[in-house]
């Protein structure tokens, strides 16, 4: 029997090993057949300066749903009235989804409830990636406390997703409420009235002795009466007036409830208009060529306490009627 020595042979820098049945070739490695058969390469991915790693399988589809808004504030809703918000399930992600539960978790569960199931009215709901599904919650306030709710919708992937709503109830706006207006006036010696920017002028405008009587209906809110007064006979001047409302003396001149100017801006005689640089009338002085107060309880009035001053003035009153 004659012995075959192992023989290392080196040839353009590349290792061959005999080690039983493996070959190894500038990183590639070859097993051989039982009984010298040719081998069977197995080739593996190699980055330089990296150890090689088999290639991993590709990752499982994925859902990720979405619960958007993820908070809503209702603000302030008539206690009565009702405010709503659509919220929208949907799958962000690319693997089915499913929607297995919705509930509304809150301590006024009279003023917050689900108003409309939409495409949840059935569960559990399927959603392919990209689809939504939509519902509704009303807000109906029964007083002005604040109240909140938990939006909790749970997915079959685990967890719940969630939404804050939140509101307050705003007292209701009283029905309004008509009033009866009584305006009388007269100036010397002349004026033009008006209420609410509307001209209301009478036939007693051009003279001191006669009163004229002017009624209308207001309702609640804000009202203003104004007068333009001037003198013409060159002895004295004066304004007087008084305002009943439902029968009863609301206003008179005198009291300190109306305004006066002796260079108005544009406007003057309309509701809203800034009169706060307006100053308070002052009683006339001497009332002697009047011979007294045509119109109970009311002082002629003019933009100073000497009435004998002349010139003309314009006058505003501001009702406020609840």
């Amino acid at each position: 029997m004659h012995r075959i020595p192992l023989i290392a042979l080196l040839i353009s820098c590349s290792e061959y090993e005999l080690q039983g049945e493996t070959l190894t070739v500038d990183g590639e490695t070859e097993e051989t057949t039982e009984g010298g058969g040719p081998p069977t390469p197995t080739t593996t991915t190699t980055t330089s300066g990296t150890t090689p790693t088999a290639t991993q399988p590709g990752e499982a589809l994925q859902p990720a749903l979405v619960l958007a808004p993820p908070f809503h504030d209702f603000g302030a809703v008539t206690i009565g009235a009702a405010g709503y918000v659509e919220l929208t399930v949907t799958n962000e992600g690319d693997g089915n989804g499913e929607v297995t539960g919705l509930e509304l978790i809150t301590e006024s569960e009279s003023e917050l409830v689900i108003h409309s199931w939409g495409d949840l009215v059935i569960l559990p709901h399927a959603l392919a990636p990209g689809e939504s599904a939509a519902f509704e919650v009303r807000y109906t306030p029964l007083d002005e406390a604040i109240d909140t709710a938990t939006v909790a919708v749970a997915q079959d992937s685990g967890g719940d997703l969630t939404a804050e709503l939140t509101g307050a109830g705003l007292p209701a706006e009283p029905d309004p409420v008509d009033y009866e207006i009584e305006l009388m006036l007269t100036a010397d010696d002349a004026l033009e009235a008006y209420i609410d920017g509307v001209d209301v002028t009478g036939p007693n405008a051009s003279g001191w002795s006669g009163v004229d009587t002017v009624t209308t209906t207001l309702s609640s809110g804000e009202h203003v009466i104004a007068v333009h007064a001037w003198d013409v006979a060159t002895v004295i001047s004066g304004f007087i007036a008084g305002v009943w409302i439902d029968g009863a003396a609301a206003d008179v001149t005198g009291d300190g409830s109306w305004l006066v100017s002796t260079s108005p801006d544009s406007g003057w005689e309309d509701v809203g208009f800034d009169d706060s640089g307006w100053s308070t009338p002052a009683p006339c002085s001497d009332t002697s060529p009047w011979g007294g107060a045509p119109i109970s309880g009311a002082d002629w009035v003019w933009w100073t306490s000497d009435c004998r001053a002349l010139g003309e003035g314009w006058f505003r009153l501001n009702l406020s009627l609840p």
